[in-house]
């Protein structure tokens, strides 16, 4: 089974002209997966700290790759995990809400790639669904995006 072999990330610029980041994986094959982060607007009480895309690059190489390296992209919940783990924080002010979820998605990206599956058709299996579902009027699971 293939596993994380290398973890990096790069400051870009979103659609809104904001620093973000783009973290980029590679697995023992050398399959390569990149997933970038929006810098979110939202400011409500339960939102996520972001921190500046030089610190969430920094996170990422010096605290993050050293205990994701050897890790298989297929565990999801324990990646997500130790990432809570490491950062500490309730609203994730260590390493940042950005820093977390960039590496969780391109983890995501790194499973499905393994899988031979889309993206979606992944994240749809980490749910427990088999197939989409209705509850209360609402197929789920949906895509949510902003345009």
């Amino acid at each position: 089974m293939p596993k994380i072999s290398k973890l990096s990330a790069r400051p870009i610029l979103d659609s809104r002209g904001s620093w973000t980041i783009e973290v980029a994986l590679e697995l023992t094959t050398g399959a390569r997966v990149a997933a970038s982060v929006p810098q979110g607007k939202s400011t409500g009480t339960h939102e996520v700290e972001v921190v500046s895309a030089t610190r969430a690059v920094k996170n990422i190489e010096k605290l993050i790759l050293p205990k994701l390296k050897g890790a298989d992209p297929l565990r999801q919940k324990a990646i997500d995990d130790l990432l809570i783990r490491l950062d500490g924080t309730p609203t994730k002010s260590h390493l940042g809400g950005n820093t977390i979820l960039g590496v969780s998605m391109a983890c995501a990206r790194a499973a499905a790639l393994v899988c031979s599956i889309p993206l979606w058709q992944h994240v749809r299996n980490l749910s427990g669904l088999k197939v989409a579902q209705v509850r209360g009027g609402i197929l789920y699971p949906r895509l949510y995006m902003n345009i």
